[in-house]
């Protein structure tokens, strides 16, 4: 029993996604998690599933020493792992008390897809010192799942510590857990109801009052403009507006992709396993990426994972 649990463990490293950079919480890329023998080699798992059942918020744990530092307000958080089920939606912003969330950045269909690397910049007036970072998923294709990872780090932006600040933002939205709302699966050509987007579209906006001396004001709602935020698919080409200071909403990928002409014509997020690596659909092309040496591509599915050869 001990060896299947130690090779479930291992091949539990290449499922799904974790945050790499800056390094989450109990991440073995983390030296002081390590040093510490606090990892958890079960991270990539989503919320509320075998065998660790994480919680919300931060998989249940609780904030550590800042594990990197940031000069200035443009916060960088890389992702790394291969079954992206499709891609779906991502959220991205911090928090001071592990309590109150603020999204910064919103990523809808296509994250993990475009990038595997997302940034976004804090309120000017953000309080420097640390803070939380996190990053949130719901995955278009396979189980209903949510994914949440924390990691604490430093801000240096020449703002006190000490001053309270009002952050604008957008309230956190939690899916797919017991007593939250479920998005099923969906296909890049359903609608906003079917795909979740309306529920994303909905959020309100905030307004958290905080310092980094851990005195916090709850966050207060913003009324929204008669108009609400429309993101569409870039197919679409609608403009996207947005008022100051709120959170960056991405869908266009950027132009930097390797596209295969030879193999146009397909449905976005479908993948298939090719050579050792696998060919995944971006937008009605075909990128093709190598699997983590070690590891081979098998289909799962709709989906694909890297598995050990």
């Amino acid at each position: 029993m001990k060896i299947i649990y130690i090779l479930t463990s291992l091949l539990g490293i290449n499922c799904h996604i974790s945050m790499i950079n800056p390094p989450s919480r109990r991440n073995q890329a983390s030296s002081y998690y390590v040093s510490q023998g606090l990892v958890n080699y079960n991270l990539r798992s989503p919320l509320n599933v075998s065998p660790d059942f994480f919680t919300f918020p931060c998989k249940g744990f609780p904030q550590g020493p800042s594990v990197s530092t940031f000069n200035g307000n443009n916060i960088q958080v890389t992702l790394e792992g291969t079954a992206v089920h499709g891609g779906g939606h991502c959220q991205f912003g911090i928090s001071y008390d592990d309590s109150n969330f603020i999204v910064l950045k919103t990523v809808l269909n296509s994250c993990l897809l475009d990038s595997m690397t997302y940034d976004f910049d804090l309120p000017e007036n953000a309080p420097g010192g640390k803070m939380t970072v996190f990053w949130t998923w719901v995955n278009r294709v396979g189980n209903r799942e949510y994914y949440m990872e924390c990691t604490d780090v430093t801000v240096n932006n020449g703002n006190s510590a000490n001053d309270f600040a009002e952050l604008k933002g957008t309230e956190l939205l939690v899916v797919n857990l017991p007593g939250y709302p479920t998005i099923g699966e969906w296909n890049p050509s359903d609608s906003p109801e079917q795909d979740g987007r309306t529920l994303f579209y909905n959020r309100r906006e905030i307004v958290l009052t905080v310092n980094n001396n851990g005195e916090r004001v709850l966050p207060e709602t913003i009324e929204r403009p008669e108009q609400q935020e429309r993101v569409e698919r870039p197919e679409q080409q609608e403009p996207v507006e947005r008022p100051e200071h709120q959170e960056r909403v991405d869908q266009v990928l950027p132009e930097r992709v390797e596209i295969l002409p030879e193999l146009n014509g397909c449905n976005l997020g479908e993948m298939k396993c090719k050579n050792s690596g696998f060919d995944m659909c971006v937008h009605n092309n075909w990128i093709y990426r190598e699997c983590a040496p070690g590891t081979k591509c098998k289909q799962n599915g709709n989906s694909i994972i890297c598995d050990h050869v």
